[in-house]
């Protein structure tokens, strides 16, 4: 028996596995259209282990198994798919390859773009009436110019607020965070349904003029707190700042962590980046915490007003430089 027929009978063995199965449990066997879509799923859990085997997400185990057997899941689907629509990959990718490479030679020769992606790239930034070209971009990016408006984590993501569709939820959860927030939190004396509108209404436009990356932070489909990106002194000055809080009944279990640690590496894949901050009070121990745990270094103690309750006249300044943070990833640190 060839290596195709070995492949192609284990496809159908495992084919027929799941035909039962899914009978049992749905009433009827999957089509291709399940087909395609668990093989997008697929290739979003491939996606998270490419990129944590480039040292670009460090929430992600990327053996070489996990990467060996994700690639056969994506594979499965592919070569069902293909079957079930009479395609023969065998015969077709050699063609389809070589026509490819001479698509990209003579791309090469002409002195364009390799592919319509490359040429999407060398157009102007997305228009309202044109969105897709930012995402065609990103295929094929040197650098970000704004975060992604999702972070999906294990268990836990990160999504621009979505306006007044979050007032409700937001409100309740600040109401309910009031006296935990309002030792630290100047903004808690001002709370009110008002205020929070208005802060969800001006975050689309903090977004657009770089000003604030505001995220929801997500856990078991319910806001937990809120946590950004933003310019420490100016739009010029290429020093992120970052911060975060929870909700009280949230704390405790890292997510303020694993937010900090998401926007950071964010943060070093937007251009020209060159340092991230997070300055908190020192008596607020809790959020001294975070940069301490991701390797930021205790980098100085200013003087600063008191406007919370309990705030001290002094802030805190935790900084990692790029540098620090390839050098924190290079030797395994989860940073």
């Amino acid at each position: 028996m060839s290596d195709r027929e070995r492949l192609h009978d284990a496809v159908r063995e495992v084919r027929a596995a799941y035909n039962q199965l899914n009978e049992q449990r749905l009433g009827r066997r999957w089509d291709l259209t399940d087909y395609a879509l668990g093989f997008v799923g697929d290739v979003g859990d491939l996606a998270k282990l490419v990129t944590a085997h480039e040292g670009h997400r460090t929430d992600v185990a990327a053996s070489h198994e996990a990467l060996a057997h994700e690639l056969s899941d994506c594979l499965f689907s592919l070569l069902v798919i293909a079957e079930a629509t009479g395609i023969d990959l065998e015969a077709r990718f050699p063609a389809d390859m070589a026509a490819l490479a001479d698509r990209v030679r003579a791309r090469i020769a002409a002195g364009g773009p390799a592919s319509p992606a490359d040429a999407a790239c060398e157009q102007p930034p997305p228009t309202p009436d044109n969105p897709l070209r930012q995402q065609a971009c990103r295929r094929h990016p040197p650098a970000m110019e704004t975060p992604p408006d999702v972070i999906e984590l294990e268990e836990l993501t990160l999504r621009r607020f979505e306006g007044e569709a979050d007032l409700p939820e937001l409100t309740r959860v600040i109401d309910q965070s009031i006296e935990h927030l309002r030792p630290w939190m100047p903004w808690v004396a001002e709370h009110s349904p008002q205020s929070t509108r208005d802060f969800l209404l001006s975050r689309d436009g903090r977004w657009a003029q770089h000003k604030a990356f505001t995220y929801a932070i997500v856990s078991g489909g319910a806001i937990a707190g809120t946590c950004q990106l933003f310019p420490q002194r100016s739009p010029t000055d290429r020093t992120l700042g970052i911060g975060y809080w929870l909700h009280p009944a949230e704390t405790g279990r890292g997510l303020a962590t694993r937010a900090a640690r998401a926007l950071v590496l964010q943060a070093f894949l937007l251009p020209d980046v060159g340092c991230v901050e997070i300055v908190h009070d020192p008596a607020n121990t809790a959020s001294g915490a975070v940069p301490a745990r991701l390797g930021f270094t205790a980098a100085e103690r200013r003087p600063a007003p008191a406007l919370a309750p309990t705030e001290t006249g002094e802030e805190q300044v935790w900084r990692l430089t790029r540098e620090q943070h390839r050098t924190l990833r290079r030797s395994g640190t989860p940073v």
